[in-house]
């Protein structure tokens, strides 16, 4: 099976697509919206985490309804139109390069 295949058959069992990459959303080129999934889309569920959105989000790289409401959240905050969509304007606000906390060993 190709990897188009394997994607297209994993979006149809969970109903999430594969995210655009962060870099084309801040380019303008690109959206993340709810369905989006993977590795960016964790990210921006540690970001909103960290910008003190509760109840925390599950950062499981799933964008669904607790991470739209989280985004449309951080817009209203910003008394920005609250679409729950991630473009260039939202991503900004979003601090991706924060550095993620590192667990202590024991």
């Amino acid at each position: 099976m190709s990897i188009d295949a394997a994607t297209s058959v994993a979006s149809v069992r969970t109903g999430y697509n594969p995210s655009p990459a962060v870099s084309d959303v801040e380019a303008g080129n690109a959206s993340i919206f709810q369905g989006h999934r993977g590795d960016d889309v964790r990210r921006i569920q540690h970001a909103l985490n960290r910008s003190g959105y509760r109840p925390r989000l599950v950062e499981d790289g799933l964008f669904g309804s607790d991470t739209l409401a989280a985004v449309q959240w951080v817009q209203s905050q910003r008394q920005m139109l609250a679409t729950g969509t991630i473009e260039r304007t939202t991503l900004g606000l979003l601090n991706l390069d924060a550095p993620r906390a590192e667990s202590t060993p024991r």
